[in-house]
């Protein structure tokens, strides 16, 4: 007895394999991204070729792909921006040598992403929210 289970959404079940296609192909898209800046933010180099790459995906990805990835890509663009903040701030320059120092372009492109991605989606948890708010707090910026 095998039966299948079928969202009702309204659409038919061509499309929601269509958006389960799309969902995957974004994720696929986001990936190799999230997880270089999760190295980066362990180990930071002077340039990372693959922000760019990154703005560039999410400056032409619609608002409602990202909306799903929100998390999945707002956690390791935080992290850099935490380590671009603590590697400046006065308490801790010492314990940063020079190549372990996140560059200007780095952390700019960064806030950049964050940017576009804020821009685009909905804080749409008070937990969102509050990460946001905790990760972001060094970096004088106000959300």
């Amino acid at each position: 007895m095998a039966e299948s289970f079928v969202r009702i959404t309204g659409g038919s079940t061509e499309s929601l394999g269509e958006e389960d296609d799309e969902r995957s192909k974004k994720k696929l898209q986001l990936k190799p991204y999230c997880l270089e800046l999760l190295e980066l933010s362990q180990n930071p180099k002077k340039h990372a070729s693959s922000i760019p790459a990154l703005l560039h995906l999410l400056r032409s990805s619609p608002s409602n792909s990202l909306q799903l990835f929100l998390d999945y890509t707002l956690f390791p663009l935080l992290l850099m921006l935490d380590v671009a903040v603590d590697c400046r701030s006065l308490r801790s320059k010492s314990e940063f040598s020079n190549n372990k120092r996140v560059s200007d372009k780095v952390a700019e492109r960064v806030v950049a992403c964050l940017e576009v991605l804020l821009k685009k989606c909905h804080l749409g948890s008070v937990d969102q929210k509050s990460f946001v708010k905790e990760l972001s707090s060094g970096s004088g910026l106000c959300f």
